[in-house]
């Protein structure tokens, strides 16, 4: 039989929601029956592991490095040199339209829009111009995914009932709470037992805004022995660094870049917190549910994210004593066992990969 070959677009696989549900997706799918390939701009943490489950890893000079019309004559001339791949599954938001429009005109027959987000905060000339670009989605795209209703609505306007929604599903097994990870963590992290530890696991963008992490992480510590531990790489690393040393407290924030242990960062935290601009259904939030952690995100997140009871949203806007008052209140409540709630929801990524499965099964058929 021969495989179905699915190209995924994306600028990198490092850590990041989209990443992490791809390479989710990749572990657990079919392999005899679907081949996952990937079109990225730049190199990853995860390059590797898709090698080695038998993922091919093309690159290309993206957009802003080459201009709009270089951009698409490439994307043109790549697709047309491999015409084994009949479906092109597109993960780059709103810049989706431009590699669609492409694949179009190379007379690719399926191409997939599939929206991780729900907003961004451009400017007036970015914003128009990414609006000029779901236009082109709505015109280019055959098919659409995205991670929740919302994702859907904001990308996709009138046809976001079209589309088909795939949970940010996780491994739940791996995420449950265990005490001999978290004691092995603490241990390896110095970490002490009267020491509360806060966590984050994202990107360093500005939609995370690692800047208010660290704001409130300073009040904080003022009356709590703490420590706060931030997880991943980003364009804004350094600067975020330069800040933590600017509010001296830069010995009490530990940054680490971790994809294959992540599960026993969240053991040894006691409180998560996600003060992001916007998110659709981030999978970080769904992977600390699981793992039980108590915890705090903005409001302009998604509200379907919300599984378990110790869980609140609070709004940026707020004092930051609103915020660390809250923060309180959770750690009273601490961990929970949320297993059940989390599969319940429909987070679990093997009930998600046999939908997706499902679907590119379909539509190959179609073809």
């Amino acid at each position: 039989m021969n495989k179905i070959k699915i190209l995924n677009i994306i600028r990198t696989m490092n850590m990041g929601g989209a990443q992490v549900l791809i390479m989710n997706i990749l572990r657990n799918i079919n392999r005899e029956q679907f081949q996952l390939d990937f079109l990225l701009n730049e190199e990853g943490i995860f390059d590797d592991e898709i090698r080695n489950l038998g993922g091919k890893i093309f690159y290309m000079q993206y957009l802003t490095e080459i201009g709009q019309s270089k951009y698409q004559k490439n994307l043109i001339n790549f697709f047309k040199s491999h015409k084994e791949y009949k479906i092109i599954h597109s993960h780059m938001n709103q810049v989706s339209g431009l590699i669609l429009e492409a694949a179009y005109y190379a007379n690719v027959p399926i191409r997939i829009a599939h929206s991780h987000t729900m907003g961004n905060k451009n400017n007036v000339v970015a914003k128009i111009y990414k609006r000029y670009l779901q236009g082109k989605i709505d015109k280019y795209a055959t098919q659409l995914i995205a991670c929740s209703d919302e994702t859907a609505k904001w990308m996709f306007k009138k046809r976001a009932e079209e589309a088909l929604i795939i949970n940010n599903g996780i491994d739940v097994a791996k995420f449950e709470f265990s005490n001999g990870k978290r004691e092995m963590m603490r241990k390896k992290l110095n970490i002490s037992n009267d020491t509360i530890l806060i966590g984050n696991v994202g990107r360093f963008s500005k939609v995370k805004n690692h800047k208010f992490m660290i704001e409130l992480f300073k009040n904080f510590k003022i009356q709590h022995k703490a420590k706060l531990i931030l997880l991943g790489e980003g364009e804004l690393k350094e600067q975020i660094i330069n800040l933590a040393k600017h509010e001296n407290v830069l010995d009490d924030v530990i940054f680490k870049v971790e994809k294959k242990d992540i599960d026993y960062f969240y053991n040894a935290m006691d409180i998560y917190i996600c003060p992001s601009l916007y998110e659709g259904i981030p999978l970080t939030l769904i992977e600390a549910q699981t793992n039980g952690i108590p915890i705090i995100a903005s409001n302009t997140i998604d509200k379907r994210v919300k599984i378990a009871d110790n869980f609140i949203f609070e709004n940026l806007s707020s004092p930051l004593k609103s915020w660390q008052d809250n923060m309180q209140k959770l750690l009273l409540i601490g961990r929970k066992n949320n297993i059940n709630d989390v599969k319940n929801a429909g987070y679990d990524i093997k009930g998600q990969t046999k939908i997706l499965e499902n679907f590119y099964s379909t539509i190959s058929n179609n073809t």
